[in-house]
């Protein structure tokens, strides 16, 4: 498992006033996720894009290997981006691909940057591990 977490302090306009909201991400493996965990996501996908059922977005989430979980400081679920590293070899070395799939945030936490800068630490760590 690759656990990382971080807490950002970021400025999140709404239509009344600029508030501010800690919002953490978090990179973990998909088959570390519980069923409970799942199950919010697919309710914040589904509130969001038709044509979805419990099935179908179970399926795709088997397809993975991570999750990025974006929550905020009372642990509610934000958002998420569903992750598949690929590792395969080219001819002369061994190459890691990064497949991001289903991604939701929140309409009313738009403009934050957390779930973006926690996928490009990933990719770091990615890229730290090579042979």
């Amino acid at each position: 498992m690759i656990p990382h977490s971080a807490t950002f302090d970021v400025n999140v306009s709404s239509s009344a006033a600029d508030r501010r909201v800690d919002l953490r991400a978090e990179v973990m493996e998909r088959t570390s996720i519980a069923s409970s965990l799942a199950a919010e996501m697919y309710r914040l996908y589904a509130r969001h894009y038709s044509d979805t059922t419990p099935r179908i977005f179970l399926r795709d989430l088997a397809g993975k290997t991570h999750v990025l979980v974006l929550k905020d400081a009372a642990d509610r679920l934000i958002g998420f981006s569903t992750l598949q590293l690929y590792v395969s070899t080219a001819p002369r070395y061994p190459v890691r691909t990064i497949y991001s799939g289903d991604t939701i945030i929140d309409p009313s936490h738009w403009g934050s940057s957390a779930l973006a800068f926690e996928w490009m630490r990933f990719a770091g760590r990615v890229y730290r591990q090579r042979p």
